[in-house]
């Protein structure tokens, strides 16, 4: 007789606390910060019971944080500018630190076929998900061909991967230059 009112008593404590439905135990908010104090109050909304041990848990309601990747080492390709008026696409070469979302370096741009005739250029961007913005702030060392001068470039590039390479490729556009596309292949990682 007493196991028959204990049960009962049980049952009834069970049943004021929470109700059970398809699976689904439906719990209040303080009895669910009794059972674990760290559970947040977005996370209490909704829990589910587990069938195989026979416990409650708890679904989480928030996105998880993706990564910023890892931008920082020397990047080498071809920059072109199809309306340019003395060549159509150059070797260029960047260089980017990074801190964060916060991407520094230098970028190097040469005629291909005619290295001795190149700039080099300091330059910030910001970092996302798959997205690397850029600004070239200024001209550090430059030996520009002769009756021309070099860009200063700004651009948005994204983070693909192409035949197993990691590629940033996007466009470009400058003062005073007809813009372009970029496609750059990591080479090192340092």
């Amino acid at each position: 007789m007493k196991r028959i009112i204990v049960f009962a008593v049980g049952l009834a404590l069970f049943l004021l606390s929470g109700s059970v439905s398809n699976g689904q135990v439906q719990t209040s908010p303080t009895l669910a910060a009794r059972r674990n104090p760290f559970i947040s109050g977005n996370e209490r909304k909704t829990s589910e019971f587990n069938k195989f041990t026979g416990k409650e848990y708890t679904r989480k309601r928030f996105a998880v944080r993706r990564k910023v990747p890892k931008y920082a080492g020397k990047w080498r390709g071809i920059l072109y500018q199809p309306d340019g008026t003395l060549r159509s696409k150059f070797n260029f070469t960047v260089r980017l630190y990074q801190k964060g979302r916060k991407i520094s370096g230098f970028s190097r741009i040469t005629i291909i076929g005619s290295p001795q005739y190149y700039g080099v250029m300091k330059m910030r961007g910001t970092a996302g998900r798959n997205r690397l913005s850029f600004l070239e702030t200024k001209i550090t060392r430059e030996n520009p061909e002769p009756d021309s001068y070099w860009c200063i470039k700004s651009g948005k590039l994204k983070l693909v991967y192409i035949k197993g390479n990691l590629t940033l490729k996007g466009n470009w556009q400058g003062a005073n230059c007809s813009p372009g596309t970029i496609v750059l292949r990591k080479v090192s990682g340092k």
